[in-house]
């Protein structure tokens, strides 16, 4: 009856420590560690959704079509998301000082200067731009789901950016419909990008 007694009070003792641990100290319980891949991906997506924003912005201002400008508005809600993850587990910023077209990572800088070049052409190169960098978008973001990320916050934002995606491609698609662009997709398969465009 004693050892039942002493176990007792034991419990007792650490339900009352486990109520009153401090609110900051709980929520550092609730994240879990990411991974070197979790980690590079979440840094890459922040500037990659900031590549999008830029290239709309910088089309906006040269071609009067809504399409630009309000996709531009969109990406910025997506880049932000990454930001709030990239803020609560502690990382560095890449885009903490970030400048309209200039990015930290030189694969990322190498893409918006070829891109901004090749849609400032027309507004017809403008839309093929669009279709590729939501395609390019598309396929990292599936990929990272797939084969790099398991964190529950990652997958949930991912999982946001992705049907974001899929309807920015939709209306790029739609516009180059109208105009008789044609866009073969450089980085997910025809199939999929049918599957994508021609969903009701």
């Amino acid at each position: 009856m004693k050892m039942y007694k002493i176990l007792f009070v034991l419990i007792a003792i650490l339900t009352i420590r486990c109520d009153t641990i401090p609110a900051e100290i709980a929520e550092e319980i609730e994240k879990t560690i990411l991974t070197e891949h979790e980690i590079n991906s979440l840094l890459h997506m922040r500037e990659e959704e900031m590549l999008a924003h830029d290239v709309y912005s910088y089309f906006s201002g040269l071609y009067d079509i809504p399409v630009f400008s309000n996709i531009a508005r969109s990406e910025l809600v997506h880049t932000g998301r990454v930001k709030e993850l990239i803020n609560k587990y502690g990382l560095e910023d890449p885009a903490a000082d970030h400048e309209p077209g200039v990015f930290e990572d030189a694969g990322i800088q190498e893409l918006y200067n070829a891109l901004t070049r090749k849609g400032k052409v027309s507004y017809e190169e403008a839309v093929v731009v669009g279709l590729t960098i939501e395609d390019l978008d598309i396929a990292d973001l599936e990929m990272a789901l797939e084969t790099e990320v398991n964190n529950e916050d990652i997958v949930e934002v991912y999982n946001f950016l992705l049907m974001g995606s899929k309807h920015h491609m939709n209306a790029f698609y739609f516009h180059a419909q109208s105009n008789e662009i044609e866009y073969i997709p450089q980085y997910i398969s025809l199939d999929h990008f049918l599957e994508i465009v021609e969903k009701d």
